[in-house]
Protein backbone atom coordinates (compact mmCIF):
# COMPACT_ATOMS: atom_id res chain seq x y z
CA UNK A 1 0.00 0.00 0.00
CA UNK A 2 2.68 2.54 1.13
CA UNK A 3 4.42 1.59 -2.72
CA UNK A 4 1.03 2.23 -4.46
CA UNK A 5 0.96 5.74 -2.42
CA UNK A 6 4.77 6.85 -3.00
CA UNK A 7 4.37 5.90 -6.61
CA UNK A 8 1.01 7.71 -7.12
CA UNK A 9 2.32 10.95 -5.10
CA UNK A 10 5.47 10.95 -7.22
CA UNK A 11 3.31 10.36 -10.80
CA UNK A 12 1.13 13.13 -9.19
CA UNK A 13 4.36 15.76 -8.29
CA UNK A 14 5.64 14.61 -11.79
CA UNK A 15 2.28 15.32 -14.15
CA UNK A 16 0.76 18.22 -12.29
CA UNK A 17 3.03 20.11 -9.73
CA UNK A 18 5.96 20.23 -11.72
CA UNK A 19 4.33 21.64 -14.81
CA UNK A 20 2.32 24.41 -12.49
CA UNK A 21 5.91 25.30 -10.23
CA UNK A 22 7.73 25.24 -13.51
CA UNK A 23 5.41 27.47 -15.54
CA UNK A 24 5.56 29.80 -12.68
CA UNK A 25 9.66 29.39 -12.39
CA UNK A 26 9.92 30.37 -16.44
CA UNK A 27 8.59 33.62 -15.82
CA UNK A 28 4.78 33.08 -16.17
CA UNK A 29 3.18 35.77 -13.68
CA UNK A 30 0.94 34.24 -10.85
CA UNK A 31 -2.01 35.56 -12.39
CA UNK A 32 -1.88 33.74 -15.33
CA UNK A 33 -1.33 30.80 -13.95
CA UNK A 34 -4.17 31.08 -11.32
CA UNK A 35 -6.68 32.36 -14.35
CA UNK A 36 -5.55 28.87 -16.33
CA UNK A 37 -6.08 26.64 -13.37
CA UNK A 38 -9.64 28.21 -12.06
CA UNK A 39 -10.91 27.95 -16.09
CA UNK A 40 -9.72 24.46 -16.33
CA UNK A 41 -11.49 23.54 -13.23
CA UNK A 42 -14.51 25.69 -13.95
CA UNK A 43 -14.89 24.11 -17.12
CA UNK A 44 -14.13 20.96 -16.69
CA UNK A 45 -17.62 20.80 -14.23
CA UNK A 46 -19.94 22.15 -16.84
CA UNK A 47 -23.23 19.47 -16.92
CA UNK A 48 -22.63 18.62 -20.72
CA UNK A 49 -20.76 15.97 -21.15
CA UNK A 50 -18.01 15.96 -24.08
CA UNK A 51 -17.69 19.32 -24.54
CA UNK A 52 -15.10 20.47 -21.07
CA UNK A 53 -11.69 19.84 -23.48
CA UNK A 54 -12.97 21.31 -26.82
CA UNK A 55 -13.95 24.65 -24.44
CA UNK A 56 -10.66 24.53 -22.30
CA UNK A 57 -8.51 24.11 -25.51
CA UNK A 58 -10.32 27.07 -27.35
CA UNK A 59 -10.04 28.95 -24.21
CA UNK A 60 -6.20 28.34 -23.74
CA UNK A 61 -5.88 29.00 -27.46
CA UNK A 62 -7.77 32.32 -27.75
CA UNK A 63 -6.34 33.76 -24.45
CA UNK A 64 -2.98 32.59 -24.76
CA UNK A 65 -3.23 30.54 -21.61
CA UNK A 66 -1.05 27.18 -20.49
CA UNK A 67 -2.17 24.53 -22.88
CA UNK A 68 -1.20 21.72 -20.65
CA UNK A 69 -2.08 23.19 -17.58
CA UNK A 70 -5.43 23.79 -18.54
CA UNK A 71 -5.89 20.55 -19.51
CA UNK A 72 -4.32 19.16 -16.77
CA UNK A 73 -7.05 21.00 -14.38
CA UNK A 74 -9.72 19.72 -17.00
CA UNK A 75 -8.72 15.79 -16.42
CA UNK A 76 -7.94 15.74 -12.77
CA UNK A 77 -11.35 17.46 -12.01
CA UNK A 78 -13.22 15.69 -14.53
CA UNK A 79 -14.51 12.87 -12.76
CA UNK A 80 -16.44 15.43 -10.12
CA UNK A 81 -18.43 16.43 -13.47
CA UNK A 82 -20.08 13.50 -13.23
CA UNK A 83 -20.50 13.84 -9.36
CA UNK A 84 -21.96 17.19 -9.76
CA UNK A 85 -24.37 16.13 -12.93
CA UNK A 86 -27.58 15.51 -11.19
CA UNK A 87 -27.31 18.16 -8.37
CA UNK A 88 -26.95 20.66 -11.16
CA UNK A 89 -30.25 19.68 -12.95
CA UNK A 90 -31.93 19.66 -9.61
CA UNK A 91 -30.59 22.89 -9.42
CA UNK A 92 -31.55 23.99 -12.70
CA UNK A 93 -35.70 22.07 -11.57
CA UNK A 94 -35.21 24.78 -8.75
CA UNK A 95 -34.61 27.37 -10.76
CA UNK A 96 -37.27 26.65 -13.44
CA UNK A 97 -39.57 23.75 -11.85
CA UNK A 98 -41.53 21.64 -14.56
CA UNK A 99 -44.60 20.35 -13.26
CA UNK A 100 -43.66 17.11 -15.41
CA UNK A 101 -40.33 16.93 -14.48
CA UNK A 102 -39.64 13.06 -13.36
CA UNK A 103 -38.32 13.37 -9.51
CA UNK A 104 -36.35 10.03 -9.32
CA UNK A 105 -34.85 7.44 -11.49
CA UNK A 106 -38.35 4.90 -12.29
CA UNK A 107 -40.30 8.11 -13.14
CA UNK A 108 -37.64 9.29 -15.74
CA UNK A 109 -37.80 5.51 -16.74
CA UNK A 110 -41.62 5.33 -16.96
CA UNK A 111 -41.70 8.82 -18.64
CA UNK A 112 -39.04 7.33 -21.67
CA UNK A 113 -40.74 4.05 -22.26
CA UNK A 114 -44.38 6.33 -22.92
CA UNK A 115 -42.72 8.54 -24.84
CA UNK A 116 -39.22 9.25 -26.35
CA UNK A 117 -39.60 12.44 -27.72
CA UNK A 118 -41.14 13.79 -24.02
CA UNK A 119 -37.98 11.99 -22.34
CA UNK A 120 -35.32 13.51 -24.71
CA UNK A 121 -37.35 17.17 -24.62
CA UNK A 122 -37.43 17.01 -20.87
CA UNK A 123 -33.38 16.11 -20.75
CA UNK A 124 -32.67 18.81 -22.95
CA UNK A 125 -34.29 21.72 -21.49
CA UNK A 126 -33.28 19.90 -18.22
CA UNK A 127 -29.34 20.04 -19.22
CA UNK A 128 -30.08 23.90 -19.94
CA UNK A 129 -31.43 24.57 -17.11
CA UNK A 130 -28.88 22.60 -15.84
CA UNK A 131 -25.68 24.95 -17.60
CA UNK A 132 -27.55 27.68 -16.44
CA UNK A 133 -27.54 26.43 -12.21
CA UNK A 134 -23.39 25.72 -12.92
CA UNK A 135 -23.13 29.26 -14.14
CA UNK A 136 -24.60 30.49 -11.08
CA UNK A 137 -22.35 28.10 -8.95
CA UNK A 138 -19.15 29.30 -11.01
CA UNK A 139 -18.92 32.34 -10.65
CA UNK A 140 -19.14 32.26 -6.42
CA UNK A 141 -16.71 29.24 -6.45
CA UNK A 142 -13.97 31.04 -9.44
CA UNK A 143 -13.70 33.77 -7.24
CA UNK A 144 -13.11 31.85 -4.13
CA UNK A 145 -10.34 29.38 -6.18
CA UNK A 146 -8.71 32.21 -8.22
CA UNK A 147 -8.26 34.09 -4.30
CA UNK A 148 -7.01 30.60 -2.87
CA UNK A 149 -4.24 30.14 -6.08
CA UNK A 150 -3.03 33.26 -6.45
CA UNK A 151 -2.07 33.71 -2.91
CA UNK A 152 -0.50 30.45 -3.00
CA UNK A 153 1.01 31.20 -6.36
CA UNK A 154 2.44 34.62 -5.13
CA UNK A 155 3.62 33.62 -1.99
CA UNK A 156 5.51 30.58 -4.36
CA UNK A 157 7.17 33.21 -6.89
CA UNK A 158 8.28 35.72 -3.29
CA UNK A 159 9.75 32.82 -1.74
CA UNK A 160 11.70 31.72 -4.89
CA UNK A 161 12.77 35.18 -5.82
CA UNK A 162 14.09 35.47 -2.12
CA UNK A 163 16.00 32.51 -2.14
CA UNK A 164 17.56 33.16 -5.69
CA UNK A 165 18.52 36.77 -4.14
CA UNK A 166 20.48 35.19 -1.27
CA UNK A 167 21.96 32.94 -3.97
CA UNK A 168 23.74 35.34 -5.49
CA UNK A 169 23.96 37.95 -3.06
CA UNK A 170 26.41 34.99 -1.43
Amino acid sequence: MKRLLRKWRAGFKKKVVHPVTQSLRTGTSPHEVTLTLVLGILVSLIPVFGVSTIIVTTLALRMKLNLIIINIANFLVYPLQILFYIPFIQLGLIIHPSENAPHSFQEFISLAQESWIGAITFFGSATIFAVLAWLLVCIPLGLILYHIFYHSFRKFVQIRTSVFIKDTAS
